[in-house]
């Protein structure tokens, strides 16, 4: 049998607008652009039945990534099986630890040979997690033409070397301003998975409702919830985010928010919060903890040690300590009083008190790295913490990685990729709040650093805050802008080419539809999507 070849050059992604592309086939199609690639000029014609896939690896989480690699990438049915090729996958991995911290190794490589009977394709990865990286990027080569059902393997045969710049890719999502449905939650995370961001940071409680039920405290999300329990995540439904998350090479970092941002813990303890009536015309954001009584303290270690013994293992967890209204604690004449009576001089150093005994409890009660917003570094003045395990995570300025990194902490960037802002980095040229993408593309998490510097960053995180999104508009506000955020962090800093970008960007936004994420289009055009009958 003889190689069969496809339309080339007329399609650049997974059932994308139906447009021709004038650039030569040998374009790179996959977002995030890999480390190293080629593509030549073969798209053979496939059908699902004649691809398939083995492994000598004995992994389930592997395993169970191939049987979605082959539903999801032919997704529109079999496709015409009229001169298809037989190709055949095989994946090589060197470990099957499923270890998922940290620093895991996320490299892979693949080459595809094109032999007169079928094609080959092989690869190899260190790591399980490698491995389901490279499926991802698979699938972005896997093209379908809509108006004749044909399926074609594109740019054989091709060969990819990739790994991340950064080992923090993430997106922050926040559960406490909208309650987030548990669907809207495991979409996400498919998303997450395609574009192969690996930290999925749940801001899970704030302010406005503590939706996260504890069985030490139950009271918590009985009446700081909005309601109870429909608008609260359960024990069994928090495991299945976070296996589900594993099971595709994504971490969960759990949030919980202290000392501010706190004012509906108090509805389930009104005694963990600071008392300060003449803050009640502010907002709810206004009321911190308050953390000169011990019972506040043994409330936040005692939550935070069960949710990271029971379901959070990641080494990581967030402790949040932003916006933090000192002037509630001074304008309260009992913990001025036990201010004065423990040397601490302003609320700035209250604050610092309290981080101080949070870097304790991450220590030795949940042996944890933990992570704090930048305002702790910026209130702590003269006291240092333990850089081996604190991260900062900067979401004001990106000038403050600067002053973060050369004292010697690690840090993670949020700023300028806030994604709740329609004009997250101030644009004026920016328009459509969908172009914005524009804007947070060139922002370069290193810029300006030193090179002892710049090996502080671990990365950064598009943050998706809930004030204004729920489970009904989530995915828009999310989808295709964090796309460029994700390319920012896992290719190159020399790959900072636009419209190049915006060819990718534009076609993976049509791919993430055809995989059940409501993306935005960038432009006219149509997008074929799988029938839902």
């Amino acid at each position: 049998m003889s190689i069969k070849s496809g339309t080339l050059g007329l399609f650049v992604a997974v059932g994308l607008f139906l447009q021709v592309v004038f650039a030569g086939p040998a374009l790179n199609i996959i977002m995030p652009e890999p480390q190293k690639y080629s593509f030549e000029t073969g798209n053979i014609v496939i059908t699902q039945a004649s691809v398939s896939v083995t492994t000598t690896s004995k992994s389930a989480l592997l395993q169970a990534a191939i049987t979605r690699f082959q539903q999801n990438a032919f997704k529109f049915g079999p496709g015409s099986s009229n001169n298809a090729n037989a190709v055949h996958i095989t994946i090589a991995v060197q470990s099957d630890n499923e270890n998922l911290d940290f620093g895991v190794d996320e490299s892979y490589n693949i080459q595809s040979k094109l032999q007169q009977s079928a094609g080959q394709v092989s690869v190899s990865a260190n790591t399980v997690v490698g491995a389901l990286r490279a499926l991802e990027s698979l699938k972005q080569l896997v093209l379908y033409d809509d108006i004749n059902n044909v399926y074609t393997l594109y740019g054989m045969p091709f060969s990819i070397t990739d790994s991340p710049r950064f080992p923090w890719r993430g997106l922050l999502i926040d559960s406490s301003r909208h309650f987030l449905e548990v669907p809207t939650i495991l979409r996400t995370i498919d998303a997450m998975a395609l574009v192969k961001l690996n930290t999925l940071h749940w801001h899970i409680t704030d302010a406005q409702s503590f939706p996260i039920q504890s069985a030490k405290f139950p009271e918590l999300a009985k009446k700081g919830a909005y309601r109870f329990p429909a608008a609260t995540y359960s024990a069994k439904q928090v495991e299945h985010i976070v296996n589900y998350a594993k099971n595709r090479g994504i971490r969960v970092v759990a949030e919980f928010d202290v000392p501010g941002h706190t004012a509906s813990w108090g509805l389930g303890d009104r005694s963990l919060i600071a008392q300060c009536p003449g803050h009640l015309a502010a907002n709810i954001n206004n009321f911190p903890l308050d953390v000169t009584q011990d019972h506040t303290l043994d409330v936040v270690d005692q939550l935070i040690k069960e949710m990271t013994s029971t379901f959070f293992f990641d080494s990581f967890i967030h402790t949040g300590g932003d916006e933090v209204v000192g002037s509630c604690w001074t304008s309260n004449a009992t913990i001025v009083a036990w201010m004065k009576a423990h040397n601490i001089a302003s609320a700035s150093q209250l604050q610092t008190y309290f981080e101080k005994k949070v870097e304790s409890f991450a220590r030795s009660s949940w042996n944890r790295t933990v992570v704090f917003w930048q305002d702790v570094f910026d209130n702590a003045g003269n006291t240092k913490f333990d850089p081996s395990r604190t991260v900062f995570h900067i979401w004001r300025s990106q000038e403050e990685m600067e002053a973060i990194t050369a004292a010697g902490y690690r840090a993670i960037l949020s700023a300028d990729w806030y994604l709740d802002k329609y004009h997250p980095n101030g644009d004026p040229n920016v328009y459509h709040f969908w172009d914005t993408w524009q804007s947070m593309y060139p922002v370069d998490p290193q810029a300006g650093l030193t090179q002892a510097q710049a090996k502080l960053v671990l990365g950064g995180e598009a943050a998706m805050w809930g004030e204004y999104a729920d489970s009904w508009t989530l995915d828009p506000q999310l989808w295709p802008r964090a796309v460029a955020i994700a390319e920012r962090l896992w290719s190159s800093a020399s790959v900072t080419d636009l419209p190049d970008a915006q060819r990718r960007i534009t076609n993976l936004s049509c791919y993430l539809r055809q995989n059940g994420v409501y993306s935005v289009p960038l432009g006219p055009g149509y997008c074929p999507v799988p029938s839902t009958n």
